[in-house]
């Protein structure tokens, strides 16, 4: 069996899941050296099903941003955790293409120390094409 990733467009990728641009809000000081210490992640929820039936997928679980501040009212770190599961083989009888997006890139830096500050993260949609041994 072989397989092989190409880059696709964003266009032909799952709509159901998050999209391929995210901004968030980053800073947790207002400009006036307020420190915003009651900004804090709240517990994971549970882990979603595997996104496949068979063969390789993924797991999902979120968690929200507790308190806030005005300005900014974001935590540091991840708000969606991701888990690759494997549920039992996919009998590959036949080329088979899979459409779906791939990890986010790293963030961006903050756009400032302080105040409404925003950073970016960004990833892109692969096609996974499987072929069966012969």
């Amino acid at each position: 069996m072989g397989e092989s990733n190409t880059t696709v467009p964003v266009q032909e990728c799952p709509t159901q899941l998050p999209s391929f641009n995210e901004l968030q809000a980053c800073a947790t000081e207002d400009c006036d050296g307020t420190t915003a210490s009651n900004i804090k992640w709240g517990v994971w929820g549970e882990w979603s099903s595997c996104s496949r039936s068979c063969d390789k997928g993924v797991k999902q679980r979120y968690r929200d941003c507790e308190g806030g501040f005005p300005g900014t009212g974001s935590c540091v770190g991840e708000q969606e955790g991701f888990m690759r599961c494997v549920v039992v083989e996919c009998p590959l009888v036949e080329v088979q293409d899979e459409v779906n997006w791939g990890p986010w890139w790293a963030w961006s830096h903050c756009s400032a120390s302080c105040g409404s500050a925003t950073r970016t993260r960004t990833r892109v949609c692969y096609s996974l094409h499987y072929k069966a041994a012969t």
